[in-house]
C-alpha cells in the first residue's frame, strides 16, 4: 500500500476511539466535539467529565452516556459551569459507613467525652452501620434517609431516640460538606425529627430502698446504686474508669 493511499486512512481512523468489546466486534466512537464521542453500534453519546487533579496528583475522569446529543451538550455545560463556580466535588466510592467510623475516630474522638462517644458508637453499630452504610456518601438522598427514619419508628425506637440518629447523621454529613466530600448536606432538606416530653417519675426512698436489696450481690449492684444515688445515664455510668 504506497504512503500516499495510507495517509487518507490514518486520518480517518483518528477520528475514532478503536476497541473490541468482550464478544470480538469492534466497537468505533466519533469525536463529535471536545470530550463527546458517538458510539455508532450502541446509538449513544460519551460524555467525558474532567475533574482535574486530585490532591495525590492523579487526574481524576468520569463518563457518561446519552442518547441524544442535546442532552450530552447540556450535561457537560453545566458541568463545566460547576467547575468554573467551584461547586463540584471529587467522584468517591467512599459509603457511610466509612465515613461515620471516620466521623467518629478522627473527628469526635479529640472534642467529645468518652461517655458522648460511647454513645455515637452504639447508634452508628447498631443501626446505621446495618441501616444505612452500605450506601455511597455521595448517593445518599432524603427520601433514603426518611425511609431509614421510617423503619426505625416501625421498630419501636421513640422519637427522642430517632432524634438522637437524625443529630449525630446531620453533625457527620456537615463535617463531609466541610471536607468536600459532599456538596450538600440532604439532612438540610429533613425536618428535625419532634422529640416527646415525657413526664418524670422519681423512686421514694423507700422503693429505692427494695430496689438495692433486690440487686444486692448481683452483677448490676454498683451500676444500679450509682444510677439510683447520683443520678447517673446509662452512657455516664459506662464511661467511669
Amino acid at each position: 500500500m504506497g504512503r500516499h493511499t495510507l495517509k487518507p486512512m490514518l486520518k480517518y481512523y483518528c477520528k475514532y476511539c478503536l476497541g473490541r468489546q468482550g464478544n470480538g466486534d469492534i466497537m468505533a466512537r466519533i469525536a463529535v466535539e471536545k470530550n463527546i464521542a458517538y458510539d455508532d453500534n450502541k446509538k449513544l453519546y460519551y460524555v467525558t467529565m474532567d475533574y482535574g487533579k486530585d490532591n495525590t496528583g492523579k487526574r481524576i475522569k468520569t463518563t457518561k452516556t446519552f442518547e441524544k446529543k442535546k442532552d450530552a451538550q447540556t450535561a457537560l455545560k453545566q458541568f463545566n459551569a460547576d467547575k468554573v463556580k467551584g461547586t463540584l466535588v471529587f467522584p468517591s466510592t467512599q459509603t457511610l459507613g466509612e465515613w461515620l467510623l471516620y466521623w467518629l475516630n478522627d473527628i469526635k474522638s479529640i472534642k467529645c467525652e468518652e461517655t458522648t462517644l460511647y454513645g455515637y458508637r452504639n447508634i452508628i453499630n447498631n443501626h446505621f452501620i446495618d441501616g444505612l452504610g452500605s450506601y455511597k456518601l455521595q448517593e445518599l438522598k432524603p427520601v433514603i434517609i426518611n425511609k431509614y427514619f421510617k423503619n426505625k419508628k416501625d421498630k419501636g425506637l421513640s422519637n427522642n431516640t430517632i432524634r438522637k440518629h437524625y443529630d449525630l447523621l446531620k453533625d457527620a454529613l456537615k463535617h463531609a460538606v466541610n471536607e468536600d466530600k459532599i456538596l450538600k448536606n440532604p439532612l438540610d432538606k429533613i425536618e428535625p425529627i419532634k422529640e416527646q416530653k415525657n413526664e418524670m417519675n422519681f423512686y421514694s426512698v423507700e422503693q429505692l430502698k427494695t430496689l438495692f436489696l433486690l440487686v444486692e450481690n448481683n452483677r448490676m449492684e454498683i451500676v444500679v446504686k450509682l444510677a439510683g444515688m447520683l443520678g447517673l445515664r446509662r452512657e455516664e455510668i459506662a464511661g467511669l474508669k
